[in-house]
């Protein structure tokens, strides 16, 4: 079972290589938080996990041009990050899109992961933009059988509901 760590924390540098050392299979940090985000992702590279840089909705997309060639995924954030059950900021939409655009144009294997506000109602919509990589909490764990729930918000996102 692949482990996902995201860091929401000042000062991700301070504490990403030992996620790695625990056996996280990728690691995300914020670009907003890290002081020296290039030197992160080539570190955690260099540790053997994946690297995802995680981008606030309020952020430009500008802040993570000079990373993508030193990251695995870029990590939009379609809610404010904190606490869950947040409405979908619809807005993050036109970033996903953006950011699918540049990574095909620039012939990038990069994916692209969306977290915050994904439901049924929203997760065709960032398939749609480019998502390649789904983060759903409330949609599952808030429900009374997570395991079904999962299969609906898959079904959801191949447009099977």
């Amino acid at each position: 079972l692949p482990i996902e760590a995201h860091l929401m924390i000042e000062f991700p540098e301070r504490y990403a290589e030992r996620f790695a050392e625990a056996g996280a299979d990728v690691v995300y940090f914020h670009v907003e938080a890290a002081s020296r985000p290039i030197y992160l992702s080539t570190s955690l590279r260099s540790a053997g996990v994946k690297v995802g840089v995680a981008l606030n909705p309020g952020t430009p997309l500008s802040a993570v041009e000079e990373l993508l060639d030193s990251v695995d995924r870029i990590l939009v954030m379609t809610v404010e990050p904190g606490f869950g059950g947040q409405r979908f900021i619809e807005g993050t939409l036109r970033k996903i899109s953006r950011l699918s655009r540049l990574i095909e144009e620039g012939g990038l294997d990069l994916e692209i992961a969306v977290d915050g506000g994904i439901n049924c109602s929203t997760v065709s919509k960032v398939v749609e933009a480019g998502a390649t990589v789904l983060i759903a909490g409330s949609a599952i764990f808030g429900k009374e059988d997570p395991a079904e729930a999962a299969r609906l918000l898959r079904r959801c996102a191949e447009g099977r509901a």
